[in-house]
């Protein structure tokens, strides 16, 4: 890694020019010109030089410009965004306001008949959602015993299986210590 010293690149004067470098430092230094990195040390510019890219077609100068572009694109549409969301929210609010301003005499007057009416409606709404929620289980559960009845081993099946030994063992043991209990007392 070669560094020198910027003014002495630029041949500004202040440092040494790159005639006075041996060739392979002037070739580093020259060859790598868009590689280099400034490095800002005890107040004085130099510049870092890195192995030269052969593919280097734009200046790394200009990727924050690109980004700033990307950047200001992006704040832009989150701003515009944004503040049409607000704007939608706030005139909904406002109409939803004034909804209920035109709406709550309406509201209390015909209110002896709406909260009954609203009540039976919840009630007649709840009834056909539990009715439904309660067929579509008895549907999957009899799918379910179909499945398990002709043998093609549905998911659950290995834990009933295991479930009905247990069972059976338990009741089995029962009986056994029943029949000890009552044939010692007789």
């Amino acid at each position: 890694m070669v560094v020198a010293d910027l003014c002495g690149v630029c041949d500004k004067g202040g440092g040494a020019d790159a005639s006075s470098r041996s060739g392979a430092q002037t070739e580093a230094v020259t060859g790598a010109w868009w590689t280099l990195d400034k490095v800002v040390w005890a107040g004085a510019a130099t510049m870092v030089a890195s192995p030269p890219m052969t593919t280097t077609t734009h200046p790394r100068h200009d990727m924050p410009k690109q980004q700033l572009s990307h950047q200001v694109a992006k704040t832009t549409t989150a701003v515009t965004v944004g503040g049409s969301l607000m704007v939608l929210s706030g005139l909904t609010l406002a109409a939803t306001v004034i909804g209920l301003v035109l709406a709550t005499p309406l509201l209390v007057i015909f209110s002896p008949v709406l909260v009954p009416a609203a009540i039976t409606l919840f009630l007649i709404t709840a009834g056909f959602v539990t009715s439904g929620g309660f067929g579509a289980t008895a549907s999957f559960v009899f799918y379910w015993m179909y499945r398990y009845a002709t043998g093609k081993h549905p998911i659950g099946a290995d834990q009933l299986d295991r479930a009905r030994e247990k069972i059976t063992h338990a009741a089995h043991d029962v009986k056994e210590k029943a029949e000890q209990q009552f044939g010692q007392q007789h």
